[in-house]
């Protein structure tokens, strides 16, 4: 996966910079997402506190956590031992894991979608 998926210069950014931010998440992640055959809202971004215990500490769908960043223009950085993307909330378990789409690449793809929508 590139680690540039939309530029600012592409007229679609611009008109949805026109409506509602989270329409405009929900489109660009969407777009994302579906070549990938996950959902925004299906899918899920789960951090354990260390490796060990694997104590859940949060989990939220991916469209969440990206509108999030948008409107604090946060570009994250994750642990990628502590943090996964996974098919079920709540789950850290190998079998919820999503292939295809590691938490490095769901980084990049959502620094991009932050920096062309602030």
């Amino acid at each position: 996966m590139s680690d540039q998926y939309f530029h600012k210069n592409d007229p679609r950014i611009a008109e949805l910079h026109k409506g509602h931010i989270a329409h405009a998440v929900r489109v660009l992640l969407g777009e994302r997402l579906e070549k990938l055959g996950l959902h925004p809202e299906r899918t899920y971004i789960t951090s354990v506190d260390n490796l060990v215990s694997q104590q859940i500490f949060g989990s939220r769908t991916l469209f969440d956590e990206v509108l999030e960043k948008v409107q604090e223009n946060d570009r994250p950085t994750y642990s990628k031992g502590n943090v996964g993307i996974f098919t079920e909330s709540y789950s850290f378990a190998p079998e919820h894991k999503v292939k295809g789409l590691d938490i490095i690449q769901f980084e990049n793809m959502l620094i991009n979608i932050v920096d062309v929508l602030n």
